[in-house]
């Protein structure tokens, strides 16, 4: 079907369809006009190897070193596998109920950087917001609930602070910028599913027409063969009324002559 077959369909069947290019319409601008913006902010965090355990001639010389729990087991790993740890734990569902219950938008994004296909020890952080001090707002809360995540997986191994392995931020929250783009997806959303009811639309407005057209052949086909019955009735009285008309006047005639 080609655009203008489309175009006449969408005329032909406007029962169906003006009310749903109406709705497109008002959907359009209410998500233009009414809808709430989406404001964006970025901090980003790197993940930092804690120092070396104190070796037995710095035990020698400070013995108190000896009471201190060293041992770390995140150190024993590359930084960019406890990135993926604590960015895992701070976005699953536990944590972003606890962020959103402290103000926090639901929306927010954390993500484990990557160069090259090679893992990296940054994390980058996006607050969403419906305004500009929201998203900051929401910056700022993930960044302290990922920092309390790195803090957390060690305490539990009893890690002294002194050698553990830290989440510092490089990439300070500068402001919110509006994300134009959330609304033109809206829109697109908006178009696409007017664009599916419409289709729909046509569809039940070809599928009536096609049954009236059938039941209104039915029925010319019907009146049509009624007609010529009656046609052919009428034809077969006549030439029976023709016939005794016709025996009738013999006699007469042949009276006449005698």
């Amino acid at each position: 079907m080609d655009l203008l077959a489309m175009f006449r369909a969408v005329l032909r069947n406007r029962r169906f369809t003006i009310p749903v290019i109406l709705l497109m319409l008002v959907g359009g601008v209410w998500v233009f006009f009414f809808s709430s913006p989406t404001y964006e902010a970025t901090s980003g965090y790197v993940v930092f190897e804690p120092p070396v355990a104190p070796t037995a001639s710095e035990i020698a010389q400070d013995p108190a070193l000896a009471e201190v729990h060293a041992d770390n087991p995140y150190a024993r790993v590359e930084p960019s596998v406890v990135a993926g740890i604590i960015v895992k734990r701070a976005s699953n569902p536990r944590a972003r109920a606890a962020l959103t219950a402290e103000g926090a938008d639901p929306r927010y994004q954390i993500v484990s950087d990557s160069a090259y296909g090679v893992a990296s020890p940054t994390v980058d952080i996006t607050g969403v917001g419906s305004t500009a001090a929201s998203a900051v707002k929401t910056a700022d809360l993930v960044g302290d609930r990922l920092e309390k995540e790195v803090n957390d997986i060690q305490s539990a191994q009893l890690v002294d602070d002194r050698y553990r392995v830290k989440a510092v931020q490089t990439e300070a929250v500068q402001g919110a910028q509006l994300k134009e783009s959330s609304r033109l997806r809206s829109l697109l959303g908006v178009l696409g599913a007017g664009l599916v009811l419409l289709f729909v639309a046509v569809s039940i407005g070809e599928a009536i027409r096609g049954l009236r057209k059938e039941r209104y052949g039915d029925t010319r086909r019907s009146s049509s063969r009624t007609r010529r019955r009656v046609g052919r009735v009428a034809t077969s009285n006549g030439r029976d009324r023709g016939g005794e008309e016709r025996h009738a006047a013999v006699p007469e005639r042949m009276d006449a002559s005698s």
